[in-house]
């Protein structure tokens, strides 16, 4: 059968494990080359603690964190498996019960938690309740105990050991259903459940959020949704501090949109946290919407600003969005043409308009978009890519000529480049790595809008962060990255073949390989998760209608192929202490977006990397980093403020329909307060200098003058200093200096944090068949998908 998930083990990740669709596991300790099948041993360990002869099979492989040689298998029958190095020995536990979902710790290496339903006696007369249980195990699974009924969801609380430092290790957070009365029933939103922790596995709890239904931690945030209204299934997102740093752990505050009404937020995505700051999916049609709205916070996950209309999404909450991995600020997106959807939602377009509100009615049938209106969005699909986090989107600028090097055709005003995503499983979604510096691929077509079809399908590559892209080879491929960027491997994802193609050069000639001797369709390509290696794994399986020698037709299998690029021999890398030099492999490049040459977020960054020109293996571990500064602030390094939008792709920040700016000081003023003009610095942004007028904030300023409240208005900053100096003299009250000294920074400036894989850090449970609005954002890298 064919390949349903696969690891990378040990350290070095030399050890490959598998599991099939069929439940079969498979192991390869040298990268993939070759396999041995472990259905004899996973049978033979389970009979060891089992009377029953049929030990089920193999559902799920999960990884420690704590340790990477430490694998749990989930089985089928109540008998579950692990293993301590990587596969080579295997052992049983009979638990008794089909786990449904399960978590490692952290950081206690042999601490687990586990969920199962309720298992009722079918002989006994005796009335049976079934809930979803959570048991605690601190023996790797070798006892378990029940610490808790009627869970929702669960999660350990402490993430890492960073999280120490303000909550106890033993935390654990779930949300339960206090309507046990009768049997557990999971479906819609309910107001009886609530979001509760313990920090004694239970024997004691403490409600954090009433009504919290589904819960997400990052490094950054913990964020929680809130029913609000049952009957109309309508929810809003609080979110709160994970670690308990900036306020406690269990105070949560609901987010600010830009809306002056309230309007319906049917499906939460978490599309990114990684850089300070989040990105924020809202589905605010019915759950069958094909888009969404994107909002970007600030540092405090709290106030929201709409950064891009109508991004492609899924029914299933997929979102057409990724970040460049291994650079700042850089995104990329689809969304549907806005003229388009305002055609086939009957001129409706949330959330300005003052029909959205939560009235709990259903709208008009008039305005209600049609099934073919909505199928036919489709055709009008557009790419944007973002260099400022969100600030201003842009158009892909398509290559001048294509693979063949012939020029390409196409009008100015309508022309760029478009790339699949992930709302369509048929063609290879943008893709990064962070060990590849700039280098992104994708699937698409130059022309007004993305295609379908098949013969308009090519695949592209930049090298430099999405700001250029060539053409690289015809047609759709799958494709993989390897040895930091040096090797690239692609094969035709739309029949089945019998050959690959790979450059050492990013595209510009190609080598053939066979790597079958019959047509086999390849699914996927993929490679440890540093992408640093020589050593690939192609999936796939077995060209249908295939026959044996006597005309028999084959059942369909899965395939398995291991290659090695190591064994080709070429040349090393040389000189990576003398970029840019003709004896030198390596050049000096710094990412930056499209106003000002060389800077990025506010700082040039000078990296070290091979030249496109150089065929040689790169095996270079030496740091990347050749230079820092920081830049002048430029337009890219604002984003609009809650309350403010972009009405065209790098148009100015305008108020929302709707909005109006309030003078009116706040219940709380110590002494002055902000009205914001429409603009905000990028958190994590590093620019310097002086910025434009039309960005400064409105400072007003409540001083007293003869006992009478005076409030004075600017809205220059820099002008700041001169009038208290002018007027120091006339306050009857002193002025603290330093409390104007921050008003000219960033109030972001928090958000310049390490930088976090979400993929890496954000963890997600099976919704047990709720509909959850809150999801993982989407990630190019996927064991089953179409891309990379």
């Amino acid at each position: 059968s064919e390949l349903a998930d696969i690891i990378w083990c040990g350290e070095q990740r030399e050890s490959v494990l598998v599991v099939t669709e069929g439940g079969v596991v498979y192991r390869s300790s040298n990268g993939g080359l070759e396999w041995i099948k472990l259905k004899n041993i996973f049978q033979k360990a389970g009979n060891l603690v089992s009377d029953d002869e049929e030990v089920g099979s193999v559902t799920a492989l999960i990884q420690s964190p704590v340790d990477h040689q430490v694998v749990f298998f989930l089985g089928s029958e109540g008998i579950h498996w692990f293993t301590e190095d990587c596969g080579r020995n295997i052992k049983a536990l009979d638990v008794g019960k089909n786990i449904h979902l399960f978590q490692f710790h952290p950081i206690k290496k042999d601490w687990l938690l586990a969920s199962a339903f309720t298992v009722c006696d079918e002989k006994s007369d005796k009335p049976c309740k079934t809930s979803h249980e959570l048991y605690l195990s601190q023996d790797m699974g070798t006892t378990w105990t029940l610490i808790a009924d009627y869970v929702i969801q669960f999660a350990w609380a402490a993430q890492d050991a960073s999280f120490l430092q303000n909550i106890p290790v033993e935390r654990i957070i779930i949300t339960q259903d206090l309507r046990t009365k009768y049997s557990q029933k999971l479906g819609p939103w309910a107001e009886e459940v609530h979001m509760v922790y313990s920090d004694d596995f239970f024997k004691t709890k403490k409600v954090v959020l009433s009504r919290g239904q589904k819960f997400l931690i990052t490094k950054d945030f913990f964020f929680v949704v809130r029913v609000e209204d049952e009957a109309k299934q309508d929810v809003s997102l609080y979110v709160s501090d994970p670690k308990g740093k900036k306020y406690k752990f269990d105070k949560f505050s609901s987010i600010s949109l830009p809306s002056k009404d309230k309007f319906y937020e049917r499906s939460y995505v978490i599309l990114d946290t990684s850089e300070g700051q989040v990105f924020l999916h809202i589905n605010h049609e019915n759950v069958r919407s094909k888009y969404g709205n994107i909002y970007i916070s600030d540092s405090s996950g709290l106030r929201y600003s709409l950064s891009l209309r109508n991004n492609v999404r899924t029914e299933d909450d997929l979102s057409d969005f990724e970040s460049v991995m291994g650079l700042e600020g850089i995104f990329l997106a689809n969304i549907y043409d806005s003229k388009m959807v305002k055609s086939s939602v009957g001129g409706v377009e949330v959330p300005n308009e003052k029909s959205s509100k939560r009235s709990g009615k259903s709208r008009d049938k008039g305005s209600r978009p049609t099934e073919n209106r909505m199928n036919e969005l489709d055709e009008f699909k557009q790419t944007r890519i973002s260099f400022d986090k969100g600030g201003m989107w842009s158009p892909l600028t398509p290559p001048k000529k294509d693979a063949l090097g012939e020029v390409i055709e196409c009008e100015d005003k309508v022309c760029s480049l478009h790339l699949h995503s992930m709302s369509n499983g048929r063609y290879g979604p943008f893709y990064s790595t962070d060990n590849s510096l700039g280098l992104i691929m994708g699937t698409g077509n130059v022309g007004p809008y993305l295609s379908n079809k098949e013969d308009e399908i090519n695949t592209y590559l930049s090298r430099d962060g999405g700001l250029t892209w060539y053409e690289i080879i015809k047609g759709s491929h799958i494709y993989e990255i390897g040895d930091h960027g040096s090797l690239i491997i692609v094969a035709n994802d739309q029949k089945a073949v019998k050959n690959i193609f790979y450059t050492w050069n990013e595209g510009l000639s190609w080598h053939t390989l066979d790597v079958s001797e019959t047509p086999i369709e390849i699914t996927n390509i993929i490679t440890e998760p540093s992408n640093t290696a020589q050593k690939f794994i192609l999936y796939g399986r077995t060209a249908a209608n295939t026959q044996d020698s006597k005309g028999v037709v084959k059942a369909r299998k899965g395939v398995l192929i291991g290659i090695d690029f190591s064994s080709m021999h070429e040349r090393t890398c040389v000189y990576p202490d003398k970029p840019n030099d003709d004896i030198s492999d390596y050049e000096t490049w710094s990412p930056h977006g499209h106003i000002v040459d060389d800077c990025l977020m506010g700082h040039k960054i000078t990296y070290v990397r091979r030249k496109r020109q150089a065929e040689c293996f790169n095996p270079q571990e030496f740091d990347k980093i050749y230079d820092y500064k920081n830049c002048q602030c430029t337009e890219e390094d604002w984003e609009c403020d809650l309350g403010y939008e972009r009405t065209k792709d790098d148009g100015p920040c305008v108020l929302s329909a709707g909005k109006e700016i309030s003078y009116e000081p706040p219940e709380e003023c110590d002494g002055y307060y902000t009205i914001s003009s429409g603009y905000r610095k990028v958190a994590g942004n590093t620019c310097e200098g002086k910025i434009l007028s039309k960005k400064s904030a409105i400072i007003l300023f409540g001083l007293t003058i003869a006992g009478i409240a005076v409030w004075l208005i600017s809205n220059k900053t820099g002008d700041i200093k001169s009038f208290l100096n002018s007027k120091k003299n006339s306050f009857s009250k002193p002025i603290n200096m330093k409390e104007f000294k921050k008003l000219g920074q960033d109030e972001n400036a928090e958000g310049n944090e390490d930088h976090e894989d979400l993929a890496e850090k954000i963890k997600f449970q099976d919704d047990l068949d709720n509909p959850s609005p809150i999801q993982p954002g989407g990630s190019g890298k996927r064991m089953t998908g179409r891309g990379g």
